[in-house]
């Protein structure tokens, strides 16, 4: 159990501190008062929970390890945390929910609070859409942002994106998968205006290329790594086609 809790130890703290802070809000949300409900007693469990834990840390120093080897304190607080997990286990999930829920809602409301010239979605179920104006990259500066129009419905159904190597392809098309996230997800967009319908989204993540450095997948990539690249590529098209 100490091998299986030492991971957990450090992590207490933090979790009884957003707890803590969760409880001591009061809002007039009904969503927020719910999660504040949710949580209520929360810290103060989680704070027994990490006495018992730094407790089970501290029998090896120096100064205790002889009496806790007479006191059998490993065994004693391992006792003690696995009664803990019975009685609070279930309200632990609850609580750690909660706070996730208001983490994600916090940074939905900060981007809100930080970009005032975004607007909301409009959604819509006659139709599969994607129409936006001024559709802009959210995590681009104002001064280097190239916004566009971009009209995906029934009339026009499909976009043919071409250009020379760094000219923003990939920008423009992750401009459209991170606003349909955030739209998604209730926030602002960066966009003078935009309305779409129910969407999956798709895509492929690359840790080569930077967006704030302006540095491309196409500039990253090595001519190791491309053989690398084209090499599973090819595998890849062999499996499909066996």
């Amino acid at each position: 159990m100490h091998a299986w809790v030492r991971p957990v130890s450090a992590e207490t703290q933090v979790v009884r501190e957003g707890l803590n802070l969760l409880e001591g809000e009061q809002f007039r949300s009904v969503k927020l008062r719910l999660l504040t409900d949710q949580v209520r007693n929360g810290s103060a469990s989680v704070r027994k929970l990490e006495r018992l834990l730094n407790a089970l840390n501290e029998r090896h120093k120096d100064w205790f390890y002889g009496p806790s080897l007479v006191l059998l304190a490993g065994t004693q607080l391992c006792m003690a945390i696995e009664l803990w997990r019975r009685e609070h286990g279930e309200s632990l999930r609850i609580w750690l929910h909660a706070w996730a829920e208001f983490e994600a809602l916090n940074a939905l409301a900060a981007y809100a609070y930080e970009n005032p010239d975004n607007t909301f979605p409009e959604f819509t179920s006659d139709e599969v859409c994607f129409e936006a104006q001024a559709l802009g990259h959210p995590l681009l500066s104002h001064t280097s942002c190239v916004v566009n129009d971009v009209e995906l419905n029934r009339k026009s159904r499909f976009y043919v994106v071409s250009g020379s190597n760094m000219s923003g392809k990939s920008t423009l098309l992750r401009a459209i998968g991170l606003n349909a996230v955030l739209a998604s997800a209730g926030a602002p967009v960066r966009a003078g205006a935009l309305r779409m319908s129910g969407l999956s989204v798709f895509a492929s993540l690359s840790v080569v290329d930077s967006l704030l450095n302006g540095k491309s997948k196409f500039l990253a990539l090595s001519p190791t790594s491309a053989l690398v690249a084209i090499a599973a590529l090819d595998e890849e098209c062999c499996t499909h086609e066996q």
